[in-house]
Parts: C-alpha cells; structure tokens; sequence
C-alpha cells in the first residue's frame, strides 16, 4: 500500500488557479465594505473598491458568482446583485469577506474539475489500494467484499505446512450478486479447499473517497508523490476544456494557431500544462508499484 499524504480541496483549487493565472492575471480583489449578504436571499451589497465594478460585472465570492444588475450613484455605491448566477449555490457573504472581480476561471469549476480528477484519472491511471484480512463466510466458498470494491487484484494466504505466503489461484471476484443474497452484493469465489479458519490477505482497488461535507474544507488522502496530479490535470482541463490524450500531445504544435486563438485555446499554456500532467503521471507510476490483476486460473482436476 502507498504511503498517504492528507490535501485539502481549498488548497488544491488555489495550486491548480496557480497555474492557470500569471501574477498580473489573477483577478481583482476587494473587500466587501459596510453592506455584506448576510443572508441567502440579500441582493445589496458596497465594496471597499466600487471603481472597479460596473452593471454586468461577474463577483465571486466563495464559490458563488453574482451578476450586477444594478448601481446607485451614491458617493459610496450600492450594488444590486444577482444571486447564484450561472448555476452557482448562493452563499453567506460577511462584511470583510474577499471578492474577486470578473475572475476567468471560477472557483466552482476548479473544484468540480478536481474531483472529477480524482474520480476518473487517479481511479483509472494510479489506483487506491487497499489490502486486509478476511475469512470465507461460515461453510460456504466465498468471501464478501466490501461495497465500494472496484477490483480485486490478488488473494494470498499463509501456508500452514510450509510457513509460505502463498497466492491462491482458482478465485473469481463477482460484483453482480444480488442483494437478497449478498448485502454488498460484491464476493470473491473460493475454491473448495479454504477453511472457515484460512485467514486471506486480498489487495483490491477502491475509490478515493473525499471526508467532509462536500465544501472546500474537504480532504483527501492521495499517494505520496502523486498529489499534485489532480490539480494540474484540472489546470489543464480549465485551459483546453478537454482532455488531450498524451499522443495528442504530440502533434500539437501542428494546430493551425488561427483556429485554437478563435476557440479560446492559449496553445503554449495548453502544451506546457498537459505535457507537465503527464510527465508526474510518469514519475508516479514509477514510485508506486501497481500489482496486475491475477486472471482467474481453472484447477486442476485431483486425480482419484
């Protein structure tokens, strides 16, 4: 198993806009000033800096981004808002907190961005392995696995005779059972001569799972040297708005540079971010030893 190292989702949205933005391209900030959004359904608010805001400027603050609609001409003015704009989930907004002014790539897209990172690529290109003990269910040829179980990669056990770590083949990992027999509904067939007592070492995959309530105080345990994956991947995807496989990548130089500036592409950002992803894709593969599948392998017939 991996050795883990604890990230923050805030922390990882900030390293990913990292990327993305040079120091004179990050947005804006202000303060709001002495009107705040203290409740979900508030529509008023000043800034510390009211030059920098006009009707139809985009505010973001938190996750939520808010359309101006409106502007009084006050010696300090008030702003009118629209809440939620873009889809985005309205939140509580304090006197003080930071506002970011029109911001290119909005927070609620990098953290969407960043999960679907670890959802897809870590799951598909560096997997979560876990490996514990388990005993067959009592005088039936199975072992129950848990629900969140992806694969199953290897079943050993300790040789009683020879003291050996030994892996047992004629197993077969079945994620298709139904309920009413198997709560989790994921099982790992034996063969005929494991004993309710045989203590088995699986090594299986299963998500990686974030701890929280789904804000970006959330946290998720990745593999040592492989933590920065999710936000360069999601850097990445924020700059080209798709993924580009590493072949791809190869002949991107050729992309007729008219076409990519009128699709919003900047080819260099693109290039350079894509090649650094799959580049840590590399070095964390090297570090981290991914054990293949064992297929399933027929007993042989005992002779009588």
């Amino acid at each position: 198993m991996a050795t883990l190292t604890t990230l923050t989702l805030s922390e990882m949205i900030d390293e990913a806009l990292g990327y993305l933005h040079r120091v004179q391209e990050r947005p804006y900030e202000v303060r709001l000033d002495t009107n705040g959004l203290s409740s979900l359904s508030d529509t008023e608010l000043t800034l510390t800096d009211p030059t920098k805001a006009v009707v139809t400027t985009v505010l973001e603050g938190q996750q939520e981004l808010m359309l101006v609609t409106g502007k009084s001409s006050d010696a300090t003015p008030v702003f009118t808002v629209s809440r939620g704009y873009a889809g985005t989930t309205r939140a509580v907004h304090p006197v003080g907190e930071t506002i970011r002014i029109d911001p290119t790539w909005p927070r609620g897209n990098v953290d969407k961005y960043i999960r679907r990172a670890v959802n897809t690529v870590m799951n598909t290109y560096l997997p979560n392995i876990t490996s514990d003990t388990y005993n067959r269910e009592s005088d039936l040829q199975y072992l129950v696995m848990p629900e969140d179980t992806l694969d199953v990669l290897s079943v050993r056990h300790f040789n009683d005779i020879t003291g050996r770590l030994d892996t047992l083949g004629g197993w077969r990992f079945e994620q298709d059972i139904p309920a009413g027999a198997v709560s989790t509904g994921k099982i790992v067939r034996l063969p005929w001569y494991i004993a309710d007592s045989d203590d088995l070492i699986v090594t299986a995959t299963a998500p990686y799972a974030w701890t929280g309530s789904g804000d970006e105080n959330d946290t998720i345990d990745l593999p040592v040297g492989a933590e920065g994956l999710p936000t360069v991947w999601a850097a990445a995807f924020c700059a080209s708005r798709r993924e580009i496989s590493k072949q791809e990548l190869d002949t991107i130089a050729e992309w007729n540079q008219e076409d990519a500036i009128r699709q919003g592409y900047a080819l260099r950002l693109v290039r350079d971010l894509w090649g650094e992803f799959y580049r840590m894709l590399d070095e964390a593969r090297k570090i981290h030893y991914i054990p293949r599948q064992r297929p399933y392998v027929k007993m042989p017939k005992l002779l009588t």
